[in-house]
């Protein structure tokens, strides 16, 4: 009988030490379609297959499971800062999309430098570098107004290094799919009479640079994703090298602490770290959210009265905003 165990269990370990078939089907488009070398050089894309180690410390920086290309910079304690999302993960993964390509490209995940920078977006960090930009541009001072321009090209050149081939066989395997009509807008200028075509739509979102921004446009929009993207791109965003800088005189160790590594460390369990932070921005937040908003309009609406904690009813750990009263 412990012979026959031994041996389901064996069966039991080498299927789940398998590939899913969705990663497999990914890994073999990509090695149909390798990166460009020419766009790899001029967009400075600085990154590595990720290992199962890596996988194991990205499921625990997230709260979730990633589908990672790639991954960028590593800490001192040897875990990935930041990784390359596959744009077209969703698309392939059978959803369909109104583009078969997300802007979506690098994300921030080292906890450590995730909460500084939730911390100091918080405060207002965005608009401040927006107007520092603007107020050196007025003086006649283009750089750092050129310098997020540039990285918006060169964030575009790593796409299409990365993804570019994929995205094109993709449409010449679906010739005949029509666009989807956006949705009519409540607010804003209005919907364009003719929609642009779906081929137009993969052009600009190809072409869109750090966070989909306009080529462009000069904003600092979002610091994990300018820090996302130096770290990605070789450390050649001269914005996101700022933000670390800052985030440094904030009195913050950007790469690593002596506690900060045990989020990312399998070998430390949650409950046994001292250091444990949770993205604001991630799935887990917004999931919490979503239930805590329906119940309390059931709660408002009379229909029943909102349970403490409406996290609960996700099965989810209750969340800072389950203690606010409404």
């Amino acid at each position: 009988v412990s012979s026959a165990a031994s041996a389901g269990a064996g069966a039991a370990m080498a299927l789940e030490s398998q590939p899913s078939p969705r990663a497999m089907a990914d890994a073999q488009a990509r090695d149909r379609h390798p990166p460009d070398p020419a766009l790899v050089a001029s967009s400075g894309l600085c990154v590595e297959d990720p290992s199962e180690a890596d996988l194991e410390t990205l499921r625990r920086q997230l709260g979730y499971t990633p589908h990672p290309l790639a991954v960028g910079a590593r800490c001192r304690h040897g875990f990935p800062q930041a990784f390359v999302w596959d744009p077209l993960s969703r698309q392939e993964g059978g959803r369909a999309k109104r583009v078969p390509v997300d802007s979506g490209l690098f994300r921030l995940t080292c906890p450590l430098l995730v909460k500084a920078i939730d911390e100091w977006e918080a405060e207002g960090a965005v608009a401040s570098l927006n107007q520092r930009v603007a107020a050196a541009q007025q003086a006649g001072d283009g750089t750092m107004h050129n310098h997020l321009v540039d990285a918006n090209r060169r964030h575009a050149q790593a796409r299409r290094a990365l993804v570019g081939a994929r995205v094109y066989a993709l449409a010449e395997s679906e010739p005949d799919r029509p666009a989807t009509p956006p949705r009519p807008k409540r607010t804003g200028p209005p919907v364009a009479a003719v929609p642009p075509t779906r081929a137009e739509l993969t052009e600009l979102v190809l072409d869109s640079g750090v966070a989909g921004m306009s080529p462009a446009k000069a904003e600092v929009k979002c610091l994990h994703a300018q820090v996302a993207d130096h770290l990605c791109r070789g450390r050649t965003n001269p914005m996101g090298a700022l933000i670390i800088d800052e985030v440094a005189a904030r009195g913050v160790a950007v790469n690593g602490d002596s506690v900060c590594r045990q989020q990312c460390d399998g070998a430390c369990s949650k409950e046994a770290a001292s250091f444990w932070y949770v993205p604001v921005k991630n799935k887990h937040k917004l999931r919490t959210r979503i239930v805590n908003r329906k119940e309390r309009r059931k709660a408002m609406l009379g229909l029943q009265p909102q349970p403490a904690g409406a996290a609960a009813v996700a099965g989810l750990p209750p969340g800072p905003e389950d203690a606010v009263a409404v």
